[in-house]
């Protein structure tokens, strides 16, 4: 919820804060166009950066390792996909990719990870 919010706000608010952060026209009108990928990041990113949380705090950082490399690999297939035919965007669509890989691989292994952790032994 409150990562959709932050979405919505920027791409309500966000023209408004690069016109608060340069005067270049040239700079106003590239930021603009690649607002909407830079807001889609708080929604995309939303899962990864929760299961960071849970991941760090239970010390599991194998764990995260290995989700960061296979989230890496379909990263780099993206971009190499996707910038040669949308140029910049295809590199904003491979980042929000990436997040989106991290949060789902992620949360795919907590369950094995909370059985292994709290399996009663």
């Amino acid at each position: 919820m409150q990562a959709g919010l932050t979405t919505l706000a920027f791409l309500l608010f966000g023209p408004y804060l690069v016109d608060l952060l340069t005067t270049d026209d040239t700079i106003r009108e590239t930021a603009r166009e690649y607002l909407p990928w830079a807001a889609a990041i708080a929604t995309v990113g939303c899962l990864a950066f929760i299961m960071d949380g849970v991941f760090i705090g239970a010390t599991w950082s194998t764990e995260m390792r290995n989700m960061m490399i296979l989230s890496l690999i379909i990263y780099l297939i993206v971009w190499w996909l996707a910038v040669p035919v949308f140029d910049n965007h295809g590199l904003w669509l491979a980042i929000n990719v990436f997040l989106g890989a991290r949060g789902v691989t992620l949360y795919a292994r907590l369950p094995v990870r909370r059985a292994q952790a709290f399996s009663a032994s």
